[in-house]
């Protein structure tokens, strides 16, 4: 039976300097109908403004001829955390009305997220699962310096800190996980090749998006970009993808220097979250570009 998934996100694919990922991962889960009910997306401010982001959901929707799909608007930004948005209401209500049985994949600022939690505290404990993009794990000094910090917790650390010291089942995809799936020439070749209607929509956002990666030097990983949300979505359509699976106590800086960064909850007053720890990069990239190329 197909897993009900929401998509919490913020995507702004097309516009100058601005990933690509959010629109790759939307497209990822709907490429896999057998595997994945798509409830319904939510979107948030990150990327780009929230009416910008609500917009190219859409636009990403109507792409594929996919405009059943709902989208809701959400925060426009992080100080709106609270107020009552399309998003927060809709995904209310709708684990209301499925308790236990929604995964809330949050590929975005945890904005919405936070909001429904201030709404109803045990709003995680009704999800199936909460998947998170976002944080950087404390590794290594060449890791810090190499990411100052992650879009998704900068943008709204006081909401990655309501989410993250919550109750309810969570697995987070950490940035420095992310950096073992890189996409690259091949993968740009064969989405180019399919010369489809999705195909044309994509490349020429991909592109320059592939090339801007090759030209900034001392990144982390090498030949191409990082598709950080996809390994999000990856995580219910290809579970099996994912290894050395950790229960850690993790908290996030809400403000400072550390701004945004997670942490060790050593008092284990946090409540664990999941931390797998290895992913398999090529059947990552292989289930996003047969996705990809079985649209019409």
């Amino acid at each position: 039976m197909a897993k009900k998934v929401i998509l919490d996100t913020d995507p702004a694919i097309g516009y100058a300097l601005k990933d690509v990922d959010d629109a790759l991962a939307l497209l990822h889960l709907i490429a896999h109908p057998q595997e994945i009910d798509l409830l319904g997306v939510t979107t948030v401010f990150g990327n780009a403004s929230g009416k910008k982001t609500y917009g190219k959901a859409l636009e990403i929707l109507e792409a594929i001829d996919r405009g059943d799909i709902p989208v809701y608007k959400g925060a426009s930004l992080p100080w709106r955390r609270g107020e009552g948005t399309e998003a927060s209401t809709f995904l209310t209500e709708t684990i209301d009305s499925l308790p236990g049985e929604v995964t809330l994949l949050a590929i975005g600022p945890l904005t919405n997220i936070a909001t429904a939690l201030l709404k109803d505290i045990g709003f995680i404990e009704k999800l199936e699962r909460l998947v998170i993009l976002g944080g950087i794990m404390p590794e290594s000094k060449r890791v810090r310096l190499m990411n100052p910090f992650d879009l998704n917790f900068f943008s709204d650390p006081p909401s990655a800190h309501i989410v993250m010291s919550s109750e309810g089942d969570k697995t987070l995809i950490p940035v420095t996980l992310c950096h073992k799936v890189v996409f690259t020439a091949r993968e740009l070749s064969r989405l180019e090749d399919m010369d489809n209607r999705l195909s044309r929509y994509l490349v020429p956002s991909i592109e320059p998006w592939f090339k801007l990666n090759l030209k900034i030097p001392f990144l982390p990983w090498k030949g191409g970009f990082v598709p950080w949300d996809v390994i999000a979505t990856s995580v219910v359509v290809i579970p099996e993808a994912f290894s050395d699976l950790e229960m850690m106590h993790l908290d996030v800086k809400p403000l400072g220097l550390a701004r945004g960064r997670v942490f060790p909850d050593i008092s284990r007053q946090v409540p664990p979250t999941q931390v797998p720890t290895d992913v398999d990069s090529e059947a990552v990239l292989k289930s996003l570009l047969d996705g990809l190329g079985s649209f019409d």
